[in-house]
């Protein structure tokens, strides 16, 4: 597909929902709201914990989650209770539940952006399909 000699190409820029004086007044008035509620504070506080938990899981992991952990004398780390060496304890497969939580809560946060932006877009296929039918 080539485009003809006399075309004019237009690019629309994609311009964001607010602009930056409305959103900083809208960031604002969040904290102001956050700061009245001790429960939403303290719920916003978990959330980011988790989200920055999920972030920095290759940093926090003391071990790697898939691998198997061996006590000193050689044998498999298995079913261990929670101690120095492993702070939730091992699994069956000696494997340490710190590390495999830690990692899984970067699965868990990515699910839930990918759930966020397909949802988005069934949004404007249904408004397609609405602005077709007229």
């Amino acid at each position: 597909m080539s485009i003809p000699v006399g075309a004019t190409v237009t690019f629309v820029a994609r311009r964001s929902l607010l602009p930056l004086p409305a959103l900083r007044r809208q960031m604002r008035i969040q904290v102001r709201i956050l700061k009245a509620d001790s429960f939403g504070l303290a719920g916003a506080t978990i959330v980011g914990i988790f989200v920055i938990v999920a972030l920095a899981a290759p940093l926090l992991a003391p071990y790697n989650p898939y691998a198997y952990q061996y006590l000193p004398n050689g044998t498999l780390a298995r079913m261990q209770p929670p101690s120095a060496s492993f702070l939730l304890g091992t699994n069956y497969y000696g494997q340490d539940i710190l590390s495999q939580l830690i990692r899984g809560s970067t699965v868990t946060l990515l699910v839930g952006r990918i759930h966020r932006l397909f949802r988005h877009r069934r949004g404007h296929g249904r408004r397609l399909l609405r602005r077709l039918r007229r």
